[in-house]
């Protein structure tokens, strides 16, 4: 996984948005050439620069940006107000890595596949999610995409990764919720790259184990020393260690209740069931992490992935009051 420290430059200075506002920028009185210069020694092998001025369409930051992609020693990825084919293939010239497309990919999606055709692993898209919807302009208008049919959309594109963020996340300053981005990454060929999601680097270590994803933004958090980045590099390029996998096998459910709601078989082989459900059930008693307890998460009924709230017999495992759901 690839770490991405990120700088968003406002007026020539380094900032970062305050729940997504535009108007309420916090200032961090650092040099953006020196910290991007920290970047490369702490180890990382790209950085990401957001150009707000540009992003609102208010000048920009361009001869800073220059002087940070020459000075940097890494690729740069950059994003902010890359709505024009010639501003992408200026950009490129000047030694961009890599173009971060949001707004031009609802509004011109051909373009954008062109783009990424001429420039092959040289576009990225990126993907704002509020709401259900993915949003434009800065986060400031909502369209009329949904997350999965938009990213969808484009995989036949030779995009270099998708970088997705869960606005409704990032606004509330919450823990970074890895439920939108986990999902959408499962719906796309295309690596996806998390942002929004790191405020420590426990963070970091939990996205290792997210499919598809290929690496996340660090902004607020190493301007702030919430995270440092040498610690978040190694943490990304360690290797993952082995986990659990569940057994992906069909579901069936005892559709025969006797009197008291409970499965009428009460524990014995139910016909509804096919050999494997004993098996299942024995797997689940070896998962014990509570003496008290009939499953090892106690008081849930055990299904593929998931759980489903049951009360469950503390001494035999099996669910009662409203028939069962296992693995068979």
């Amino acid at each position: 996984m690839i770490i991405y420290p990120t700088l968003e430059l406002m007026n020539g200075k380094c900032v970062s948005l305050t729940r997504g506002r535009l108007d309420e920028p916090v200032i961090w009185h650092v040099d953006p050439v020196d910290t991007a210069r920290s970047f490369a020694a702490a180890g990382a092998s790209w950085m990401h620069i957001t150009d707000i001025d540009a992003l609102r369409g208010e000048g920009d930051n361009d001869a800073l940006i220059e002087e940070i992609i020459r000075a940097a020693g890494i690729p740069v990825q950059l994003g902010g107000g890359f709505r024009s084919r010639e501003r992408v293939a200026q950009w490129i010239d000047r030694g961009a890595g890599r173009i971060v497309i949001g707004t031009m990919a609802s509004h011109d999606p051909d373009l954008l596949r062109e783009l990424a055709k001429f420039h092959p692993d040289q576009i990225v898209l990126a993907v704002d999610i509020f709401d259900g919807s993915v949003m434009t302009e800065g986060w400031k208008t909502r369209s009329a995409f949904q997350p999965d049919t938009f990213v969808q959309a484009f995989d036949d594109a030779p995009l270099a990764g998708i970088i997705v963020t869960d606005v409704d996340a990032d606004i509330e300053d919450s823990d970074g919720s890895l439920g939108v981005i986990s999902s959408l990454a499962a719906q796309t060929r295309h690596p996806v790259i998390a942002r929004g999601t790191v405020r420590s680097a426990d963070d970091v270590a939990r996205l290792k184990y997210v499919p598809n994803i290929a690496g996340t933004l660090i902004g607020r958090a190493l301007l702030s020393k919430d995270v440092d980045l040498a610690d978040a590099v190694a943490f990304a390029q360690a290797e993952t260690e082995p986990t659990a996998e569940f057994q992906k096998t069909p579901l069936r459910t005892c559709r025969r209740k006797s009197v008291n709601g409970g499965c009428h078989m009460q524990g014995r082989s139910c016909p509804s069931w096919s050999s494997r459900v004993m098996s299942s059930r024995e797997e689940i008693r070896k998962g014990q992490q509570h003496a008290s307890s009939g499953c090892y998460r106690a008081g849930f009924g055990h299904t593929v992935g998931r759980w489903r709230q049951r009360n469950v017999d503390t001494s035999s495992g099996w669910p009662v009051g409203g028939g069962h759901d296992y693995p068979v």
